[in-house]
């Protein structure tokens, strides 16, 4: 696991552009992270997080955030 990131457990769903957004500490700075995503609130489980916080240590590898900004596309 990416220790330089921690994920913070306050992801909240836009329902109008349909993803989910959470905050993270990334090398000492506050980024956002949107995960287009097809679960829906009340779907959303530990099991999901995880999976979430695992995927978006693989994009770290090969990719900076834009303006602070995460995006991924779990469809």
């Amino acid at each position: 696991m990416n220790q330089a990131i921690i994920i913070n457990d306050d992801h909240q769903y836009h329902l109008k552009n349909k993803y989910w957004q959470c905050t993270a500490m990334l090398s000492g700075e506050k980024v956002i992270i949107k995960i287009y995503s097809e679960i829906l609130p009340g779907q959303l489980t530990q099991g999901n997080k995880f999976d979430w916080e695992c995927e978006i240590e693989d994009w770290l590898e090969s990719n900076e955030p834009i303006n602070n900004v995460i995006e991924l596309n779990m469809n």
